[in-house]
């Protein structure tokens, strides 16, 4: 139950639709509402106040139209505008980002505001009438006077002000919506926010006295569950094998993590012992994977690591030629690799109540972020003559927030390796000696801090 409900909100989070079918039908229900208390009102209440216009029918069917047929062509404009800012988008930054402009909140209220709009007129629309024209239905009498929903004629003209007010909106947000500085931290603090929702969890805490003998079961006697389809695995419910794992005694290990891609018939998960992975527990342990044609960030910290590496990749391109963008992803890396320095990464293993290994995940450490991030960027940055010195001051920045020695000798690892590719592409002395020196700088701070127990 938990991973169809998750994979129906990721299905509802990423799609263009559902916020403009929501608004339409709350419009459709408004309409019907309204139409019928002014049915229930009395007459001529219109005369109490001074500054309400009381329409005549002709005059109600002209504005209702009027405003109806502008709402449709609008909603036909912007959302050719949103397809071209797509498009450029895409070109730009990588078709990877598609996810994220069909996402945004601020297009979708737009469309559904039109539409919504649109859909509120035609169905008032279909309740004026004037005085020599009869009601309609089986039930109604012969002879009718006029009828002009006033009330709902107010919320019209209240709806085609407040789509001005979208229009204007939306003529400022594709603009910045596209803008490579705004993309790019978009991106960044989804990546922070990630980090600081999966690694404060008690998922993957060890207890003190917890057994870790079951790790050896894995590789002794155990049984591969084989993936039931192809796809990227999206989300994976460990609560669920947390309790298969308890109710039939086994050790579970998860071979294929969110973001990986999942083979039909390749491992996806590990049962051990052999002899306790029964084919339902096999079939419910495919149950609590979700699959899909794309990548997501619920789960999936290195999708938004992918994304700003390929925004890095793109931007120094020849064609594009933009190191400034480069520059503005190495910044937002660096925010997400000091956050995860100074917190406490969570071990891979899960235990049940009685502290026995329950089942074994991959995490997402210090180690496994900063290659991702810098290894992958590493080929276009150390190109580049104002990137290759920016990144080394991101080093420098990194290596102030390190707390832990092994994440020093990563980063360690890694000025050596950016400082190796990037040095023979420096044209200019001056630039190879800045280089070296930031190099140095890095390292004697490492050093320092490796000399101190943590």
């Amino acid at each position: 139950m938990r991973r169809a409900f998750f994979a129906f909100v990721e299905r509802v989070r990423g799609s263009y639709w559902f916020v403009p079918s929501v608004m339409t039908l709350a419009a459709a229900v408004l309409a019907f509402v309204l139409v019928y208390v002014d049915g229930i009102v009395k007459d001529g209440w219109t005369e109490q106040f001074s500054w309400i216009y009381a329409n005549k029918p002709d005059g109600a069917r002209s504005v209702l139209s009027t405003i109806a047929g502008s709402m449709i062509t609008v909603a036909g404009v912007t959302f050719s505008i949103t397809i071209a800012a797509v498009a450029y988008a895409t070109s730009q930054f990588g078709p990877r980002l598609l996810s994220n402009f069909m996402r945004d909140r601020g297009n979708q209220v737009t469309l559904g505001t039109f539409i919504a709009t649109f859909l509120y007129c035609l169905l008032v629309l279909r309740t004026i009438r004037a005085a020599d024209e009869p009601a309609q239905g089986a039930n109604a009498p012969d002879v009718v006077g006029a009828f002009v929903p006033h009330i709902a004629m107010l919320a019209a003209l209240g709806l085609a002000m407040a789509s001005v007010g979208v229009l204007i909106y939306f003529i400022h947000h594709v603009p910045e919506q596209i803008h490579a500085g705004r993309v790019v931290a978009q991106i960044g603090r989804d990546l922070i926010r990630s980090l600081e929702r999966l690694f404060p969890e008690k998922m993957g805490q060890a207890p003190p006295d917890g057994d870790d003998a079951g790790l050896e079961r894995l590789t002794a006697d155990s049984l591969s569950v084989s993936a039931p389809t192809s796809g990227f695995v999206q989300y994976v419910d460990g609560g669920t094998l947390v309790r298969l794992a308890c109710e039939h005694d086994v050790v579970m290990l998860i071979e294929t993590p969110p973001g990986d891609f999942a083979h039909v018939s390749l491992p996806l998960a590990r049962i051990s012992p052999a002899r306790n992975a029964t084919p339902k527990l096999e079939k419910a342990v495919q149950q609590a994977f979700t699959f899909g044609a794309v990548r997501t960030l619920t789960q999936d910290t290195r999708f938004l690591v992918d994304e700003l590496a390929e925004v890095s990749g793109r931007a120094l391109s020849p064609g594009i030629n933009d190191p400034f963008t480069a520059i503005n992803c190495a910044d937002w890396l660096t925010s997400a690799a000091i956050v995860l320095a100074q917190r406490a990464v969570p071990q891979s293993h899960r235990y049940d109540s009685e502290g026995r290994l329950r089942l074994v995940a991959p995490a997402v450490d210090f180690a496994t972020l900063t290659r991702r991030a810098f290894d992958g960027t590493r080929p276009y940055v150390a190109r580049d003559r104002n990137a290759a010195l920016h990144q080394m001051k991101c080093f420098s920045q990194i290596a102030r927030a390190i707390t832990r020695t092994e994440d020093g000798r990563e980063l360690a690892a890694l000025v050596r390796r950016f400082h190796a590719e990037a040095r023979p592409t420096m044209v200019a002395d001056e630039d190879a000696r800045e280089l070296d020196a930031r190099r140095d700088a890095i390292l004697q701070m490492l050093g320092a801090r490796e000399a101190v127990p943590v």
